[in-house]
């Protein structure tokens, strides 16, 4: 192009070089231009690449913050799961249903679960996590020492949905990036003297959602990382979860700085721009990349126009000063850069995404950009010629705006916010920058104004600020604790109130087939309502959600199509928020929440999910609540079902103990009397035969005691030799009618004195020994007893019994089942020797209620061997004198005995005894009779029984007591001998005053042993 200009002959040097003066000019200038225009691309491109950083930068906060919000809730909630369980944790299934309750609200979570010291989970939302292990050691930050750690601590990812179906990832293993993974974090508390660990898994899904919905994820990727330069969670899909990707120097680096870009430090992906920000509180870091590529491709478009619009400019700048060089010279080539500045500036002032207003000196609107036109609602018609009042809010007060212009005729620029209204009146948050124009002789000439709308960014501030508030309140809810439960409903009621700032809060029930609307609990001002108030379904605004059958919310009734309805005519309510409860899957009624005051904007969409939230809690607890109540119902039953056994048992024991009294006595005497051998043989078959009957009795009784829990042990002082005597002594008889040998023998290193319960022991040995004789034809039947120490103690051993025979012995699949109740050997053994199969029952549960085992060994045709192993006291204090043996006690002859008995054949059996024992005796037949009697003559000791017509022994007894026989008779001996064998019935004898307790029936010897040792003892 430059050769093309034609330089006109000059008549002298002077034009000659003047021309090539201009000429070189032209070359300078193109240069310059080039050269100009060359670096401020570059500095442009310099400049969108740092614009991007910068926003990089700005979400890298905006997200390290979100972060750490959630984190600090998790460790929150982690901090309150003592506040919400029972503890001590006894309950892990109650436990993991609270917990599992918790976890509907908590979206950033996916379980939480409650370990032990060790790290073994013992509750958890998830019920398939129970029983898995959890190595918190390498969690961060690191916790050395036996202390509890009073911070939450996070370990890298897992690989899975949960703990149940997860593992831990490492960095030669990490996670496959298209697989699910949770990232585990644990709290460790000591509650109640028990350490406890308590685990959430994080959603990685929650966070990476909350990245998305706020970055184009075409220009922007997010990554967590934590201070071991580990990936915790990522954006990106080809980053696995627990690979490491960072060079250390650079990871020391970011740990160093905290906040920054690894472009300033050596950037680890050259495609991309990064920056970074570590967690205030966790050991986390925050990284934003910007694809290069992407964030310069509007640098790129505009560089290319730019280029060809300066291209274009300079060849015809250049084509005209060649032209016109001689008459234009300096003048065409300002011309041509002012043209070009202009351009650039209506570029700018067209393009820019902030709103652009300019005015004259007066404040007179001359231009706007389309975005402001866009933000203001305006046309440009309607805003050239106006002043900037025409935006005017109304939100600030005249010294705001005097502020403003005072600093702008001060320093020539004001930024700040500013709170404008678009031409639809709505309200728009703004950061308006406003710069001062001036001339060379310094006097205002135009204002320029710079708009960046902000709505949107406070718009999910306080979103974000009302989503934490709607969490702490469900806490809150979640955790009331120590109310009755319509009292945690009010309190439920009052806080959600509170945070609604909604004065009215009611749960209702709704009874469609009468349309009835019932206030079940409710909170209002000065108590205005009340509870079990009704109204009708169509007068309240509850209808409309029966109708639909969903959330219903009203923010001003006046303004609605609701201004006739009986809601807000009668009782004057204009805004309304409700949803309705269901219990198994039915209608119960609403939750709602209301007040007289109408809103200026809508409900905010977490206050719809807080009350959808809080209706499927309160359907829950009501839920709860009924089945309590039916609980309560079937504990009640079950509770007069057990007195109504009780009652029968002990009447049953009653009823047939008394005619068994008789039949035994009876024998007893008519064996004592002259028989022939066929007569005795009789009467000593009934004898046997009575005592067969009372000891099944007997064993159904104590099965029934062992069942109901209610049988008790003593814990006193005996001899194990005394017991093996008494054993050998009560059974020599049964073994002594076959050819069978019984024989026992004691160890000498078992003590000669242990602390136990005698009569149970005896009881087990002899239905041991008994069924040992019953089993055995001919043989042996042998009783040893050893003892064992107990490691660590010297005051207490194991006392070990062994029972052998060389009986018919029992088959592997007989003893399997051989101490169950009511369990017979076979068929053919139970004709032949009878039973009731309760025995070896009681054996095995009087064994273990006194803390020891019981086992067999058994082979069929050669015998049987029980083993029992109890643990027994010593007593190292029992003294070495003997006390009086009872049984050689004589009875003095003609002792005056008080038989007070109604039934008639107890009197024959009783009085029959008596005067086989040599005593003097007169018959009551009642209590009142047998005051009577007390006070006219002088007895030695009193027979009583405690069921009687007119009155009882127990009242007999306390009215003895108190004197009404007399003072001589105050202190009379009195035996209880009555049919009563329940448990308690022996303390309740001796609480009203009786001396001593005989269950009938009542043999000669038992009689004979009792009235010798009171008669002695008076």
């Amino acid at each position: 192009m430059l050769s093309s200009i034609k330089t006109p002959a000059a008549p002298g040097n002077r034009t000659g070089a003047l021309t090539r003066l201009l000429i070189g000019m032209q070359i300078i200038l193109l240069v310059t231009v080039v050269a100009g225009t060359l670096s401020h691309v570059f500095q442009l491109r310099e400049e969108a690449l740092l614009r991007h950083l910068d926003d990089a930068k700005g979400q890298a906060r905006v997200f390290e913050e979100q972060l750490t919000q959630t984190l600090n809730l998790s460790d929150l909630t982690l901090q309150g799961l003592p506040d919400v369980l029972e503890m001590p944790l006894r309950n892990t299934e109650k436990a993991s249903r609270q917990l599992e309750q918790m976890l509907v609200r908590l979206l950033f979570l996916r379980s939480l679960s409650v370990a032990d010291e060790h790290g073994l989970i013992i509750a958890s939302s998830n019920r398939e996590n129970i029983g898995h292990q959890i190595d918190a050691k390498n969690f961060h930050p690191l916790h050395e020492g036996p202390e509890v750690a009073n911070f939450m601590r996070i370990g890298t990812p897992w690989r899975g949905r949960d703990i149940a179906d997860g593992s831990p990832t490492n960095t030669e293993n990490p996670a496959p990036a298209d697989s699910l993974s949770f990232i585990p974090v644990v709290r460790e508390v000591i509650v109640e003297g028990q350490r406890l660990r308590f685990i959430a898994a994080l959603n990685p899904d929650y966070f990476i959602n909350q990245f998305l919905h706020h970055v184009a994820p075409e220009l922007t990727e997010v990554e967590i990382i934590d201070y071991q330069g580990i990936a915790t969670l990522s954006t990106r899909q080809d980053l696995a979860p627990g690979s490491r990707h960072l060079a250390d120097a650079m990871l020391d680096s970011m740990r160093e700085h905290e906040i920054g870009s690894l472009g300033e430090y050596g950037a680890y992906r050259q495609e991309m721009l990064t920056a970074y920000r570590a967690s205030r509180n966790y050991p986390l870091f925050v990284l934003i990349h910007v694809d290069r590529e992407r964030a310069l491709a509007n640098w790129q478009t505009e560089t290319r126009d730019t280029l060809i619009l300066i291209g274009l400019a300079l060849s015809v700048t250049l084509l005209l000063s060649s032209l016109l060089i001689q008459r234009v010279r300096r003048g065409l080539l300002d011309e041509a850069r002012l043209h070009h500045e202009r351009q650039l500036a209506a570029q700018v002032f067209e393009n820019s995404t902030s709103g652009i207003m300019v005015t004259d000196a007066e404040r007179r609107i001359l231009a706007v950009n389309p975005e402001l036109i866009e933000v203001s609602g305006f046309s440009r018609a309607e805003l050239l010629g106006q002043t900037p009042r025409l935006l005017n809010s109304g939100r600030h007060p005249p010294a705001f705006y005097q502020n403003m212009w005072a600093r702008i005729a001060s320093d020539d620029i004001w930024r700040g916010e500013i709170t404008n209204r678009r031409k639809d009146g709505r309200l728009i948050e703004e950061w308006l920058t406003i710069s001062a124009v001036r001339d060379k002789q310094n006097q205002v000439v135009n204002y320029l104004g710079v708009f960046e709308d902000i709505t949107e960014q406070r718009l999910q501030a306080l979103r974000l600020k009302r989503q934490l508030a709607a969490l702490r309140a469900l806490n809150e809810i979640a955790t009331v604790n120590g109310l009755d439960p319509r009292e945690t409903l009010r309190q439920a009621l009052l806080l959600a109130s509170r945070h609604l700032h909604l004065e009215y809060g009611i749960i209702s029930y709704i009874d469609q087939s009468s349309s009835t609307y019932r206030i079940e609990v409710q909170v209002s001002p000065d108590n205005t309502l009340h509870d079990r108030q009704e109204f009708p379904l169509g007068s309240t605004f509850c209808s409309t959600i029966v109708e639909r059958d969903s959330l219903f919310m009203l923010v001003n009734a006046a303004d609605s199509e609701y201004r006739d309805h009986p809601c807000f005519k009668e009782f004057q309510l204009a805004s309304y928020l409700g949803a309705p409860i269901r219990i198994d899957g039915s209608l119960y009624g609403t939750i709602n929440f209301s007040s007289h005051t109408g809103r200026d904007h809508d409900f905010d969409p977490s206050d719809i999910e807080f009350i959808q939230l809080l209706a499927r809690w309160a359907g829950g607890f009501l839920e709860r609540m009924r089945a309590l109540e039916q609980l309560d119902k079937a504990r009640q039953a079950a509770e007069a079902a057990s007195v109504a056994k009780g009652s029968f048992l002990a009447n049953m024991s009653h009823e047939i103990r008394t005619p068994m009294n008789g039949v035994i006595g009876m024998a007893e005497l008519l064996l004592t009397t002259p028989l022939t051998a066929e007569q005795r043989d009789f009467a000593e078959t009934i004898r046997h035969s009575a005592d067969s009957l009372l000891s099944l009795i007997n064993d159904v009784l104590d099965f029934s005691k062992v069942e109901a829990g209610k049988l008790h042990l003593e814990c006193i002082s005996f001899s194990p030799a005394d017991v093996l005597h008494d054993t050998i002594a009560l059974l020599r008889h049964a073994a002594s009618l076959k050819p069978l040998t019984l024989n026992g023998e004691i160890a000498p290193d078992v003590p000669q004195q242990v602390i136990g319960d005698p009569s149970r022991l005896r009881q087990v040995l002899i239905n041991l020994v008994g069924n040992a004789v019953k089993f055995t034809e001919a043989g042996s039947v042998c009783i040893e007893f050893s003892s064992q120490p107990i490691a660590g103690s010297d005051r207490s051993t194991w006392l070990c019994i062994r029972v052998s025979d060389t009986g018919i012995g029992m088959a592997p699949d007989v003893l399997a089942g051989l101490f169950s109740p009511f369990f017979q050997g076979d068929a053919s053994t139970t004709r032949q020797f009878g039973g009731t199969g309760l025995g070896l029952s009681i054996c095995k549960r009087l064994t273990e209620l006194m803390g020891g085992k019981i086992s067999v060994e058994s082979t069929p045709g050669c015998g049987s061997v029980f083993q029992i192993e109890l643990p027994v006291g010593i007593d190292n204090c029992a003294s070495a004198e003997t006390s009086i043996n009872e049984s050689a006690l004589t009875l003095p002859e003609g002792t005056q005995v008080l038989l007070v008995e109604d039934n008639l054949v107890n009197q024959k059996v009783a009085a029959a005894l008596l005067n086989k024992l040599g005593c003097v005796h007169v018959i009551a037949d009642n209590g009142a009779e047998a005051l009577r009697l007390l006070g006219e003559q002088q007895f030695d000791v009193v027979l009583m029984d405690c069921q009687m017509p007119v009155m009882d022994g127990f009242e007999a007894t306390r009215r003895l007591r108190a004197g009404q026989a007399g003072d001589a008779m105050r202190t009379v001996p009195v035996i209880a001998m009555t049919a009563n064998a329940m448990q308690g019935d022996r303390e309740e004898c001796l609480a009203c005053g009786m001396d001593d307790y005989l269950a009938k029936p009542v043999n000669n010897a038992t009689l004979k042993a009792a009235l010798a040792r009171w008669t002695h003892r008076r």
